[in-house]
């Protein structure tokens, strides 16, 4: 009985140890949070440059590179006028008034239509 313990806690050993990657198990060398502690978390791998990086307070790794090593998508809304955006339907309730509408493309078979109770076109089967 002893013998089955031993081995049974061997191979437990043996399957957590290998159940992540080597960079993996060092990201999560720190102590995990107690709200982490069942949170099974992802066996990762990062494409430089990337490293994988697990902040404080956070339950599973991640792959982050700094500001000056990837340079983030900064973008701001469109300047003027939208070409997207549209006016509501003119037979949209009074509730709409303020509502934002877009370019509604519609397929095969449908065209540009109001649908009751709607504030802006909907595709419609053509007519």
């Amino acid at each position: 009985m002893a013998f089955r313990t031993v081995l049974l806690v061997s191979v437990l050993g043996f399957v957590s140890a290998t159940k992540y990657s080597g960079a993996y198990r060092k990201a999560m060398a720190e102590p995990l949070h107690p709200s982490c502690v069942h949170i099974t978390c992802a066996d990762i791998e990062c494409l430089a440059p990337f490293t994988l990086t697990r902040s404080e307070g956070q339950c599973c790794a991640i792959c982050y590179a700094p500001d000056n090593v990837v340079a983030l998508d900064r973008h701001t809304a469109l300047q003027g006028n939208n070409p997207y955006a549209r006016e509501v339907h003119a037979a949209a309730p009074t509730t709409c008034a303020g509502a934002k509408c877009f370019h509604q493309p519609c397929m095969s078979g449908y065209t540009l239509g109001h649908v009751q109770g709607r504030c802006c076109e909907s595709c419609v089967p053509g007519r």
